[in-house]
């Protein structure tokens, strides 16, 4: 798996997690991870794989988070992700693109309206 792609896990799942409300700092610390895997020069795969080495030495990666990264080497995806995806549909992380739409409006949006879709949307702002 490319660093990218494991960043984009962590940056969904902290988007997820602020919709949902969660702890700020575990949240920042997913956004950290994420950017710190972005930019690191060699692949956080390799490191995974490899017994000798340990992904904790990657600035901004603690135990927790290096749990995380092993979930997502393995399965591409984590625990946390999963069970968010259950409480909020996927495009979810589609209206975090949406200007003006910010984590409190998303979660109230699927909470009280129980709106799922784009087009849902669409109707209940006419």
């Amino acid at each position: 798996m490319e660093n990218k792609e494991i960043a984009r896990v962590l940056y969904e799942t902290a988007d997820l997690m602020e919709i949902a409300g969660e702890d700020s700092f575990r949240i920042r610390s997913y956004r950290n991870g994420a950017a710190a895997i972005e930019s690191w020069p060699e692949r956080v795969s390799d490191i995974l794989r490899n017994p000798s080495r340990k992904v904790t030495e990657i600035p901004g990666i603690g135990k927790g988070l290096a749990a995380v990264l092993g979930e997502i080497e393995s399965r591409g995806s984590c625990e946390r992700r999963d069970l968010l995806l259950q409480r909020y549909p996927p495009t979810a992380l589609e209206f975090l693109k949406i200007q003006g739409l910010g984590p409190k409006g998303i979660a109230l949006i699927f909470e009280h309206y129980r709106i799922s879709t784009m087009d849902e949307l669409e109707r209940l702002c006419r």
